[in-house]
């Protein structure tokens, strides 16, 4: 049994469904949050998608519009 406030150390969440917000491709994956860069683009390296973001017209500053789109 662990203490509710070491719950979140020993349990994640993953959706079954990608969601992001509107907003840019890097306060996604810093989840709205001041985030070092170099960690962004880690945390997107090791999710695999690093390449694609880079593909986009503006990267990591790319906007994502309603629902995603």
């Amino acid at each position: 049994t662990w203490a509710s406030e070491d719950r979140g150390v020993h349990v994640g969440y993953l959706a079954q469904e990608v969601e992001l917000f509107p907003g840019t491709i890097r306060e996604n994956i810093a989840r709205f949050k001041q985030e070092d860069p170099a960690k962004v683009i880690k945390a997107a390296q090791l999710a695999g998608c690093h390449e694609l973001i880079l593909k986009k017209n503006k990267g990591y500053d790319f906007i994502i519009g309603e629902n995603g789109r």
